[in-house]
């Protein structure tokens, strides 16, 4: 039993990182029970398809700050909103699961902004804990960019050290970004992997 925790998914993706979940989590479910908690509500849902099922928030965090005319950021800016969020659908997991029978044996968290979700989940079934750093947060001042939530940062910088010393095993989704984690974060060489995300053959000509 594989669950994916993740902060943007499908169909109110912002980012990348939700078609990248979606695909992977679809195709695990071939041979896998396979679920997704994701703080990216039901806004624009798609017809159900067949694959992993999937635990929303009521509340669309990301669209919402998007849309708020009296925001300027993006949604993951608001950090103490984020963590508190965090805490309340990461409790509503575990009561799903534990209703639904449902025993995670892996949780697979997908960047710092789930890591509360992904550690209730996990702690509450003793599951393995492995994460995805899509993006390690430095690469915006290795490519000359202001970081995005920069009032922020420090408590950023704080949560993604602990996904690197929580998880079981973190991947990253290039040699490059592992160098850039490993320069942050050298004490968890150990168990840092450079897995490319995969390409579904059939969306390229």
């Amino acid at each position: 039993n594989i669950v994916h925790v993740t902060f943007d998914y499908p169909p109110s993706s912002l980012w990348g990182t939700g078609e990248h979940v979606e695909l992977l989590a679809r195709q695990q479910s071939q041979n896998h029970n396979v679920a997704v908690v994701t703080t990216s509500c039901k806004n624009g849902r798609r017809a159900r398809r067949s694959g992993p099922a999937v635990l929303r928030s009521d509340v669309d965090l990301d669209q919402w700050f998007v849309r708020n005319p009296y925001r300027r950021y993006d949604a993951y800016q608001d950090f103490d909103l984020l963590q508190c969020w965090n805490l309340v659908v990461g409790r509503r997991a575990v009561r799903h699961f534990e209703g639904a029978g449902f025993c995670p044996h892996v949780v697979h968290n997908h960047g710092w902004m789930t890591l509360p979700i992904a550690t209730e989940v996990a702690q509450a079934f003793g599951a393995r804990l492995i994460s995805t750093a899509h993006v390690v947060e430095c690469q915006y001042a290795r490519a000359g960019l202001r970081h995005p939530a920069r009032e922020d940062l420090d408590d950023i910088l704080n949560v993604e050290r602990e996904v690197f010393l929580r998880s079981e095993f973190v991947i990253c989704p290039s040699e490059e970004a592992r160098c850039l984690a490993l320069g942050s974060y050298p004490e968890a060489a150990a168990k840092v992997l450079t897995v490319p995300h995969g390409i579904d053959l059939d969306q390229v000509d």
